[in-house]
C-alpha cells in the first residue's frame, strides 16, 4: 500500500500530458481553451492537485488527507468530462491518457485512503 503514492503521481502527470496530445485529428484538448477555456482550466487543475497531493504523500508519507484532496482532484476531471470518460476511450492518445489517468488515479487515490501512512 506504501507504492500507491508513486501512482496517484503518475495518474496525475499522464491525464496533464494528456491534455496536451491530440484527442482527434490535430486538436487537443489544450486547444478548446479558445471556446471552454474555464473547463480547460479546471480539469488540468484536478490532475495538477492530484500529482502534487502524491508528490507531497512521496515526501511526507500519504495521509488520509492528502489522498482525499487527489480523489477530488480526479473526481472533479471525471465529473467534468460530464460522463464521456468511456467515450474518450474510444478516441485519440490525449484523450486516451486523459480518460485512463482518471479512473487509474481515481482508484489508486480511494486505496491510498484505506490505509494511510503515518507522518514523517
Amino acid at each position: 500500500m506504501q507504492n500507491l503514492k508513486f501512482g496517484v503521481v503518475v495518474c496525475g502527470l499522464v491525464g496533464l500530458i494528456g491534455c496536451f496530445l491530440p484527442m482527434t485529428a490535430g486538436l487537443s484538448f489544450y486547444d478548446t481553451r479558445a471556446f471552454d477555456a474555464a473547463n480547460f482550466y479546471i480539469i488540468a487543475g484536478g490532475y495538477v492537485a492530484a500529482a502534487a497531493m502524491g508528490g507531497l504523500g512521496i515526501a511526507q508519507g500519504m495521509q488520509r488527507w492528502m489522498s482525499i484532496i487527489a480523489i477530488v482532484g480526479f473526481s472533479v476531471v471525471v465529473l467534468r468530462m460530464r460522463g464521456e470518460v468511456v467515450e474518450l476511450l474510444k478516441a485519440g492518445i490525449g484523450a486516451k491518457l486523459m480518460g485512463v489517468a482518471a479512473l487509474a488515479g481515481l482508484a489508486l487515490a480511494i486505496l491510498t485512503t484505506v490505509k494511510p501512512e503515518p507522518a514523517k
